[in-house]
């Protein structure tokens, strides 16, 4: 995924994203909200290498923290960083597939609100804070499999051509 190809596809799904998050994510709140443009950014940083993943990742938090209206700093560096370790995994010799993506997407979104809070993003009582990033890291890894599963049709490169 490189060139202006790539450049529109991941504008295309950070827009998407931005569109779920303001019209559906409040109304699947059930204990915790999904982030839906950190899934998309995530899921489409698997098919990218560490930069790309990481503008992603940097665009995803630049639309969450303006969504959300707060300081966009922590959100920024945040997705930012773990945006990088998503897109080390282009680099490695796996085997990408839904579970590899719902798993990466899960751990992907727990660290970053964890080091949200290490950041001092948080302020409020820990243990509510903590059961949320746990409910919502659930949510997006589940969020994840149909994602990647469309984005594996759109963006994957045929079997022939991965070297």
């Amino acid at each position: 995924m490189k060139g202006i190809g790539g450049v529109l596809i991941g504008l295309v799904c950070l827009w998407v994203g931005d569109v779920l998050q303001l019209g559906l994510a409040s109304h699947l709140n059930y204990i915790s909200s999904p982030d839906f443009p950190l899934v998309l950014a995530f899921c489409l940083g698997l098919f990218s290498d560490r930069r790309g993943a990481c503008l992603l990742g940097f665009g995803a938090g630049l639309v969450t923290g303006a969504l959300t209206g707060a300081d966009l700093t922590l959100f920024v560096l945040t997705r930012t960083l773990i945006g990088f370790l998503i897109g080390w995994f282009s680099n490695l010799d796996l085997q990408l597939n839904v579970a590899v993506a719902a798993f990466a997407v899960f751990f992907g979104s727990l660290a970053v609100q964890l080091l949200f809070l290490f950041l001092g993003g948080h302020h409020g009582p820990l243990a509510s804070y903590l059961g949320g990033t746990l409910a919502s890291s659930v949510y997006n890894g589940v969020i994840a499999v149909p994602v990647y599963a469309l984005l594996n049709k759109i963006v994957a490169k045929p079997v022939g051509d991965r070297m």
